[in-house]
């Protein structure tokens, strides 16, 4: 068991030169709030709160957790990290209904969720997957950001730095979408692979 002692949020934002779009807006720059969980023995843990569109949401949710979240965590022994868990959100609920802000709440306690897990996972000195349950510690990625038109030069680009699954935003149009996929079918190669996010586009 440990006892939370400090709860610290990070906002970052960059401005980005080319706009990432997606069907749902555009991305002028890229938000990110991270948060920091520390127990009475100085040990930490590292946590995101899910904010990146709009971006201007960022600094409310990293508000909410030190309004709602934290002055409910602090000096709470944690001997199970699901339970903890479970307590905030059951003593937040009201607060998500009374202002109609279910979502940031609840990504404020994800963010606050990942940090104590974390914690615990450094504390027993063990990956978080293995403390988990998981076998490995391999984790796939793939490429993101495609945006519509732009795909195969930034296949080109990521395939360069290791890359081997990739994923183009859809959501502008059947013939749009239909053209952007099949001129990334052309470039791919063997034992590559291509997702499609619609990023809400569709009904």
């Amino acid at each position: 068991p440990f006892t939370i002692a400090r709860i610290e949020t990070f906002v970052l934002r960059v401005p980005i030169d080319k706009p990432v779009i997606a069907a749902f807006g555009t991305f002028t720059d890229r938000v990110a709030v991270l948060v920091r969980v520390e127990d009475g023995d100085g040990a930490h843990g590292w946590g995101e709160i899910w904010s990146n569109f709009p971006s201007y949401g960022a600094e409310h949710r990293a508000r909410v957790l030190h309004t709602a979240v934290a002055p409910r965590a602090l000096r709470q022994t944690v001997s199970d990290p699901a339970a903890l868990w479970r307590a905030l959100s059951a003593a937040t609920h009201v607060w998500a209904v009374q202002s109609g802000e279910p979502g940031p709440l609840a990504a404020a306690l994800a963010g606050f969720d990942q940090a104590v897990w974390d914690l615990a996972a450094r504390r027993a000195g063990t990956p978080l997957s293995t403390l988990l349950g998981g076998t490995s510690t391999a984790v796939p990625v793939y490429a993101s950001g495609l945006n519509p038109g732009d795909g195969p030069a930034i296949v080109e680009r990521k395939r360069a730095e290791g890359y081997r699954a990739f994923k183009q935003k859809i959501g502008f149009g059947e013939d749009t979408d239909l053209g952007n996929l099949r001129t990334l079918r052309r470039v791919l190669r063997e034992g590559e692979r291509l997702m499609v996010d619609v990023n809400q586009g569709w009904s």
